[in-house]
């Protein structure tokens, strides 16, 4: 008699299922049946009763059960004090953990760089903290304006409906615009692209932006200063007065209860203050007239980062140029596909300012400039 057969009549005896004890042994329905019927055979005695529709312990095999547990509890303890015990998780409180960075196989500063890109593409550009993407929209885009380019008669976006064209997907999926009209997706990059380089700011109307831009920052520079110059002045007469509150206890001019009292108010007062001055931030740099040269060279060099053989340098002018658009609107006309290219500001701006890459990320402010009679720095029709 081996514990093995001992071990599957236990187990066999705890599920009533004689094919389900030989699985957990790792043995074949047919094997099992052939264990027990040995063992069986080895007593003398049927020790389960067995049916098409159940199996249950005999009176025999009741009697038998506990010295074959006892048995198969002896030899899991002869086992374990040899170190040849069944290893079993130790509850979760009693776990030991070490940390070893030098087997970590992605960096830390990859890693934080890796989640500050998710966190920036898990929320929509502009938009607020709590609106997020759909999982769909945090993917690479696959073409250059992915997702930027929409149907001026439905609204609906345009995607690629072979090869080489994109056209209305309202349109082919649902038929419910009737723009049929496609265009080619090098054809449409290679108009944008141009756009962006040649048209997006055109020297006098970008200089009649900025003479706007300065008015109104120079106005708000002005304010903002005077809040501070405000903000300072009151912390110093705070200051001063907490000074001759102390006089005044000293000279017991003032009791205690109302030293207290003033003391408490101009001590929340001041760290109000200074928490407002610590947080204050200096107002932008005005723009300077040139920036639109700058902007048009930095364009040119992204224009030549896309036909780089490295792959990073392609796909972060990638992702630079498509910051510079908001969104991409085709009209059909009876001759051609007419394109409107409305320009992001902030991304405008930013790769503008000589940064490294304009801001996307969400929460933090963008503008855009709508287009308007005679002005049109960031809106314009190829």
């Amino acid at each position: 008699m081996e514990t093995d057969t001992l071990r599957l009549f236990v187990l066999a005896a705890d599920k009533l299922n004689i094919s389900a004890a030989g699985r957990e042994l790792g043995l074949a329905p047919s094997v099992a049946s052939s264990w027990m019927s040995k063992l069986e055979k080895s007593v003398g005695a049927d020790l389960l009763h067995r049916s098409t529709r159940k199996v249950a312990l005999s009176t025999e095999g009741l009697e038998f059960l506990p010295y074959a547990r006892d048995i198969v509890a002896r030899e899991d303890a002869a086992r374990a004090a040899l170190g040849q015990g069944e290893a079993r998780i130790n509850p979760e409180d009693e776990w030991i953990i070490h940390q070893v960075p030098e087997l970590r196989i992605v960096y830390d500063d990859l890693w934080a760089s890796v989640k500050e890109r998710q966190s920036q593409l898990k929320h929509k550009r502009g938009g607020e903290l709590t609106s997020e993407n759909h999982f769909r929209d945090r993917r690479r885009p696959k073409y250059l304006f992915s997702g930027l380019t929409k149907c001026a008669c439905c609204g609906g976006g345009y995607t690629m409906i072979s090869a080489d064209l994109v056209g209305c997907a309202t349109a082919r999926n649902k038929g419910t615009c009737d723009n049929r009209k496609n265009i080619r997706r090098d054809h449409l990059e290679d108009r944008v692209l141009g756009a962006l380089r040649h048209h997006l700011m055109e020297p006098a109307l970008f200089k009649e932006f900025c003479d706007e831009f300065t008015g109104e920052m120079n106005r708000l520079r002005i304010e903002e200063r005077s809040t501070i110059k405000a903000g300072r002045t009151e912390l110093a007469k705070i200051d001063r007065d907490l000074d001759k509150i102390l006089q005044l206890f000293l000279n017991d001019a003032l009791p205690v209860e109302m030293v207290k009292e003033k003391s408490k108010l101009l001590e929340s007062r001041k760290l109000e203050l200074e928490n407002f001055l610590a947080n204050a931030d200096e107002p932008p740099p005005l723009l300077h007239p040139e920036m639109a040269g700058f902007y048009r060279l930095q364009v040119e060099k992204l224009h030549s980062s896309l036909q780089d053989e490295i792959e990073a340098k392609r796909l972060e002018a990638t992702e630079i140029l498509r910051s510079l658009v908001d969104e991409i609107i085709l009209t059909p006309t009876d001759d051609e596909m007419l394109i409107d290219v409305r320009g992001d500001l902030a991304g405008i701006l930013g790769i503008s300012l000589k940064r490294k890459k304009p801001t996307t990320r969400a929460g933090q402010s963008q503008f855009e400039l709508v287009a308007g009679v005679g002005f049109e720095p960031t809106t314009f029709r190829l």
